[in-house]
């Protein structure tokens, strides 16, 4: 028979205990790795908003607004306590979640690579290299959905293994609160339910479950899923912030009712975005599946890819339904995302990144048994390598030329005046509005939400009314209307008329 630890349960194999020189426990693994991430993150923090979606999510949380489909409700919520924090600016602060979140995922990610495999130094290489990836690293240095949403990712999987191995129930109505708090913040996350049922589901332990069990699950499912009446709460209120709507012909922002069930779900399955959703395009679907080899390529320096293939054949053998139910998790994440027709859906991968590494740690330590254990914590060159080469690239502590400038060219606009930028330069210009007060006369106007039916006779009826009219590129507006450079922007100075249809 085999072993037993005084503990009663069955003892590590020995190959796994004399894995690795540096043995400590689960937690104090996990400790110093959330750490050391942390401890990097805040050195490259930005320390204001930054580009992308980073103000407008500052701007959301500081107002208790909305922000762009499919809402990130619970993101909102915990970033809005942040933006009480005494640090910085506001955005700072919200940028902060990112930080702490991130590392805190780095962290369960380490502590359930220690207790599966039993290698302090194979769970700290793999956890601190995906800490240091291009794609993790990015996300956790300035105001992003990403991290949080990992995290609780992370956190259902550590409460996922809790049920399997030990069969708490607890774990179980646990883990079920946190995926109906994962869908109320991104409804996308029911991508991972076959993946997160199949972990759940396959386990000796379920014979045991009753009625009464069965209800505490769907109680924690229903209190998660809560969070989303956040939306439609704000959407009543009329915040002051809202990034969902169009603007009329007159620069005015609509914005639909989201009260309304059928306008609700609109936003939830992220409607305002269909133009990038994924198409059975072959063509289409064969860069995007490249573009994700690569991206597992490039993830920790071409070591990851090997090993996490070799992982993935051993998980096959040894836990096969685990195995199983991680890749229906990140395959099924990857299959929308991979070919998301946005600019930054690298950065959307984050959770598939996070499946990936749990093959990669496998892989690592088949790889390591070949060498004496003194050579096996070479592993933590693997971090150390991508700490090295991606600092330049991610350290945004001095990143402050986008505020900088929107505060400069708000006050230099003329009163009244009208401003057409895309997506992240206007959402920087409505943050300083929202949160600072600054440049409050001028009417802000962000591309993305004007059709191009409308953006012509939005500008023609300002200038009609005496309004000036700026744009930050010239070929934003219309090719009728004549641009005069001022400083960094454009201001119309003429044009041939637009009829009005």
């Amino acid at each position: 028979m085999r072993a037993r630890a005084a503990t009663g349960r069955p003892a590590e194999p020995a190959s796994r205990r004399a894995i690795g020189t540096l043995s400590i426990g689960a937690v104090p693994t996990a400790l110093l790795s959330s750490a050391v991430c942390l401890a990097v993150y805040l050195l490259t923090l930005a320390p204001t908003a930054f580009a992308m979606d980073s103000a407008e999510l500052a701007a959301a949380a500081y107002s208790l607004g909305l922000a762009h489909a499919p809402g990130y409700s619970v993101y909102l919520l915990v970033a809005h306590l942040f933006t009480y924090l005494p640090v910085g600016d506001v955005a700072f602060r919200v940028n902060l979640l990112s930080a702490l979140a991130g590392s805190a995922c780095i962290g369960l990610l380490t502590y359930q690579l220690k207790r599966s495999l039993g290698s302090s130094a194979v769970a700290l290489s793999v956890g601190l290299a995906l800490g240091f990836s291009y794609y993790a690293w990015a996300v956790s240095v300035a105001a992003e959905v990403y991290t949080l949403q990992s995290l609780l990712l992370m956190a259902i999987l550590v409460l996922a293994w809790d049920w399997r191995l030990r069969g708490r129930r607890s774990a179980l109505v646990a883990a079920a609160g946190l995926i109906g708090l994962s869908l109320a913040n991104n409804p996308a996350t029911l991508l991972w339910w076959p993946g997160l049922g199949l972990l759940l589901w396959a386990s000796p332990h379920r014979k045991r479950l009753g009625l009464s069990d069965a209800a505490k699950m769907l109680a924690a499912l229903m209190v998660g899923l809560s969070f989303i009446g956040y939306i439609p709460w704000r959407s009543a209120a009329e915040p002051a912030f809202v990034y969902v709507g169009w603007y009329d012909r007159e620069a005015v922002f609509k914005h639909p009712d989201l009260t309304r069930p059928s306008t609700l779900l609109w936003y939830l399955s992220g409607q305002p975005f269909a133009a990038f959703f994924p198409a059975l395009v072959p063509s289409e679907v064969l860069a995007g599946v490249t573009e994700f080899i690569g991206h597992l390529w490039a993830l920790m320096l071409g070591v990851g890819l090997p090993l996490g293939l070799v992982g993935v054949a051993r998980q096959l053998r040894r836990h096969r339904t685990w195995a199983l139910g991680l890749l229906a998790v990140g395959g099924l994440h990857v299959a929308f995302f991979a070919v998301y027709r946005a600019g930054d859906r690298g950065l959307m991968l984050l959770p598939a990144f996070l499946i990936w590494s749990f093959f990669v740690a496998d892989g690592m330590q088949i790889a390591a048994q070949g060498f004496h254990p003194r050579w096996q914590m070479a592993g933590l060159l693997l971090p150390v390598a991508l700490l090295l080469v991606n600092w330049s690239y991610l350290d945004l502590s001095s990143s402050e030329s986008s505020v900088r400038l929107a505060r400069a060219r708000l006050r230099a606009a003329r009163a009244e005046s009208v401003y057409v930028l895309p997506w992240g330069e206007a959402a920087v210009m409505h943050y300083l509005q929202i949160v600072d007060g600054v440049g409050d006369q001028v009417t802000v106007v962000n591309s993305f939400f004007v059709d191009e039916e409308t953006l012509g006779p939005l500008v023609q009826t300002a200038i009609d009314r005496g309004r000036a009219v700026y744009t930050s590129q010239a070929n934003l507006l219309p090719a009728e209307f004549g641009l005069g450079q001022v400083g960094s922007s454009y201001l119309v100075i003429g044009s041939q008329g637009v009829p009005d249809e």
